[in-house]
């Protein structure tokens, strides 16, 4: 059933993306807004209540009230629709030492995710969200690759080698992407895993010995990836290279194309409480997925912003999910709507994405080479703790580490500090840095957000760049 939920919505957002005109897709949305609010009003407390006097038969967007990851995380139970299933077995499930693909009640995948609020947050979808959202992702990722001569390169011959390298070993929505693979579809690819944590010439090994023709990762991280190819490390080009959870930044673009020529580069733009907001197309735009997604760019009151110009951040709301509804939920990315006609000929929006603004940070080993260390694998150790339900890194000065975090008040102080510092150290430890970075470990109340609305920045270095010496990315 689950492989029929995937491959269904693969085919069906194949068939709307080149064959739905704007219209069409703006009365599927409304649709599935319709629906969906209905559906959260009458069997979800948590809206129940928010909702309280909604006229369902007779509403706009805008009448809904925006909520936030604190409000939500403050109410996890009561924003499930199966009353059966508790907010502990939610926190139990994510809890659970290297089990990334747990199912409550054998319905509902839990993900965890923490996103640029500091806040840890756990959502649920089930099989059917979760295939539906999947089959959507392949389709629209791979949107320009998934023709008849394509298929049929892989199809005879040879499996196609897909690589990702994510954080792995938790409930994280990219690893978990990475790991559901119906059995299916084996027989036409391997696909293997490989963590960021992992010191970055392991990696770079393995991925020589595997040859991928696809690549998915953090654009930090492939960055990194890219220094090594043109260094000469590295010696493997694949012919597809997927990027998500991060800003892509022009540097980046420009060390990708140097590095890979020969590679189709493509972004995604997606989150835990939605995987499928926007995918790129082959003219290097990307197009917000209206049949399985709303976003909506605003300014620090949640007012909208219009076309061309860039949002204070967004809100969001997931059409496909009724197990767990996510509805004008706030992110705290930047979009702008370009109000341009792609070249494509798809008639979904165009957007920028800023995303995400956490810092590389620099580390110098006993030899004086400098280290760079992506934002993804901090945020992994935070993730892997737990009782930790905000927290901030911050590189003070260099090879100096302030770790703040907030404890769940329902969990030891005491154990959460000692595992977070045990991670921590175990992460400096793979790198060589135990004996030259000095760790300080601090439990703090709350993180608060600078004043004046800016983003709380929760990976951040005060030190710049090596500008010369030794370097190692």
């Amino acid at each position: 059933m689950s492989f029929f939920y995937f491959i269904s919505s693969a085919l069906a957002a194949i068939w709307r993306d080149r064959k739905y005109s704007a219209e069409k897709f703006e009365r599927l949305k409304q649709d599935r807004l319709q629906r969906l609010v209905r559906h959260a009003t009458e069997r979800v407390p948590f809206y129940t209540t928010l909702y309280k006097g909604l006229d369902l038969d007779n509403f706009k967007l805008e009448d809904l009230p925006p909520i936030d990851k604190v409000t939500m995380m403050e109410k996890l139970g009561d924003t499930i629709t199966d009353r059966v299933v508790t907010a502990e077995e939610v926190l139990d499930a994510a809890r659970m030492e290297d089990k990334a693909m747990n199912w409550i009640h054998g319905k509902y995948l839990v993900s965890v995710t923490s996103g640029t609020s500091g806040q840890v947050g756990y959502f649920l979808n089930d099989k059917c969200s979760w295939q539906g959202q999947r089959g959507a992702v392949f389709a629209r990722t791979l949107r320009d690759r998934l023709t008849p001569y394509q298929i049929a390169r892989f199809s005879f011959g040879r499996r196609y080698r897909m690589a990702f390298v994510i954080a792995g070993g938790g409930p994280y929505i990219t690893y978990q992407l990475a790991l559901d693979s119906p059995k299916a579809a084996s027989l036409l690819a391997n696909i293997r895993q490989y963590s960021v944590l992992t010191p970055l010439e392991e990696n770079i090994k393995a991925l020589n010995e595997f040859r991928p023709h696809y690549l998915h990762g953090y654009p930090t991280y492939i960055e990194s990836l890219a220094y090594e190819r043109l260094a000469g490390r590295a010696n493997f080009s694949p012919e597809f290279i997927s990027l998500g959870s991060e800003p892509f930044t022009p540097v980046a673009k420009q060390v990708l194309k140097e590095a890979f020529p020969d590679s189709i580069i493509s972004e995604t733009y997606g989150a835990s409480e939605c995987l499928v907001l926007a995918n790129q197309c082959s003219q290097g735009r990307m197009h917000v997925n209206t049949d399985y997604a709303v976003i909506e760019p605003v300014d620090e009151e949640d007012r909208p912003v219009p076309a061309g110009h860039a949002s204070h951040h967004v809100l969001i709301t997931n059409l496909t999910n009724f197990i767990q509804p996510v509805i004008r939920y706030r992110l705290t990315d930047s979009v702008m709507f370009t109000g341009e006609q792609c070249p494509c000929g798809r008639s979904m929006p165009v957007i920028e994405v800023q995303g995400r603004t956490d810092d590389t940070v620099w580390l110098r080993d006993k030899y004086g080479v400098y280290q760079a260390h992506t934002p993804i694998p901090f945020e992994v150790l935070f993730l892997d703790s737990p009782g930790v339900i905000k927290y901030q890194l911050v590189h003070e000065w260099q090879n100096y580490l302030r770790v703040r975090f907030v404890c769940d008040p329902t969990y030891d102080k005491k154990e959460a500090a000692k595992r977070l510092a045990a991670n921590f150290q175990q992460y400096l430890e793979r790198h060589g840095l135990e004996d030259v970075v000095n760790l300080d470990i601090e439990l703090v109340q709350d993180i608060k957000r600078p004043e004046k609305g800016q983003k709380l920045r929760q990976i951040f270095s005060k030190v710049p760049s090596p500008g010369g010496g030794n370097i190692t990315h």
